[in-house]
């Protein structure tokens, strides 16, 4: 019996053809818990404190404080004289992960990083508003911002009611998503990484708060907020919320990756025909002065 911890959206976990298989390859009979997504990161804490600790854990936030945390208690076994014995861990995972995941306080691995990129992000859009506005999937700044004002000021979806924005985030309440990733494709615009480690423009290693273009991300930010173009309760939105927003057509914004339009059928199933996908570019750095 193999015990696992897992956040699972939406699957099916009795009679499930993908963990039988799996059962089967690895001769193990598997035990899955699957909090609901949006409190897995605090279930997840409740049972790291319980001491009653299954097998595996996924750990939204990667080699994050609560692995240090976790590894420093004794809660996480070390893996470096195991990994080894694995051909196709070692054989599919970079040298460059691996030393990405080690502890910063002893130097030992603690967790297996995902061996693939999932998912390109960048935002997706209410193409229907668009239209209508007769404006283009905007590849500027100042192009954003003019969106941005007429998703909000210009009445997209035709009630006669003042009662859209522009676009929505998730609250930083699953690690590493937060209004940090969730504005990646506005952050790419100031050459702002998503992940740490990368050089700044000039070069040199910063952390990102201390990169060129941090302060004029966040000016820019605070200047679609300070026009109303953002939804005010971003702050308190949980996970996947923004989404909801967007197929209640409340806003025209929000981030995604380049499966969502698809992947939003089950909850909207005029996706498709709704919402376009646009990737992270790095837009010319304009002048972004918010006209009132």
């Amino acid at each position: 019996m193999l015990s696992v911890f897992q956040s699972l959206l939406a699957i099916v976990l009795e009679n499930n053809p993908v963990i039988a298989e799996v059962e089967k390859l690895a001769n193990v009979k598997l035990s899955i818990e699957a909090p609901p997504i949006n409190n897995y990161v605090d279930k997840l804490q409740v049972l790291m404190a319980s001491g009653d600790l299954p097998d595996l854990v996924y750990n939204w936030g990667g080699a994050d404080a609560n692995m240090e945390t976790w590894a420093k208690n004794g809660l996480l076994a070390p893996l470096d004289d195991k990994i080894a014995k694995y051909p196709n861990l070692m054989k599919n995972i970079t040298k460059e992960m691996w030393d990405g995941v080690k502890s910063v306080n002893d130097g030992k691995t603690y967790i297996i990083p995902r061996a693939n990129v999932v998912n390109h992000w960048g935002y997706m859009i209410n193409q229907q508003w668009l239209d209508k506005l007769n404006l283009k999937a905007p590849t500027t700044l100042d192009e954003f911002t003019n969106v941005c004002k007429a998703f909000t000021k210009n009445d997209p979806d035709g009630n006669g009611k003042p009662d859209t924005f522009c676009l929505s985030f998730s609250n930083p309440s699953l690690g590493n998503n937060s209004i940090w990733n969730a504005s990646n494709f506005l952050a790419s615009a100031f050459t702002l990484p998503i992940v740490n480690g990368a050089k700044d423009t000039d070069g040199s290693y910063k952390i990102r708060e201390k990169m060129s273009g941090y302060i004029p991300y966040l000016t820019y930010l605070k200047q679609l907020n300070d026009e109303k173009l953002i939804d005010p309760e971003f702050l308190i939105n949980k996970i996947y919320v923004d989404q909801e927003k967007l197929n209640q057509n409340k806003i025209g914004i929000i981030y995604a990756h380049q499966y969502a339009v698809m992947g939003n059928i089950s909850k909207e199933k005029e996706s498709d025909k709704k919402y376009t996908y646009q990737g992270v570019t790095h837009w010319p750095m304009t002048p972004f002065i918010l006209q009132r």
